[in-house]
């Protein structure tokens, strides 16, 4: 929902979209606000593929133009 939220919310987007989530990590710990981001890649169909990633997954030299 915060991944839409935050796409909806733009007025043009990015291919790195950085966004908060509510996630129990691990599973059935109390939710705690993560910050993701969204690497979106079109397809041979022109469609969107998004990739969620975590901060630590994401590159220095990658800067969100958000």
């Amino acid at each position: 929902m915060a991944f839409r939220l935050r796409i909806a919310s733009q007025a043009t987007l990015s291919p790195l979209i950085d966004f908060p989530a509510m996630l129990s990590m691990p599973p059935g710990e109390v939710p705690q606000p993560v910050p993701l981001f969204a690497l979106i890649q079109p397809d041979e169909q022109n469609r969107a593929m998004a990739t969620l990633l975590l901060p630590n997954e994401v590159s220095a030299t990658i800067i969100p133009m958000n």
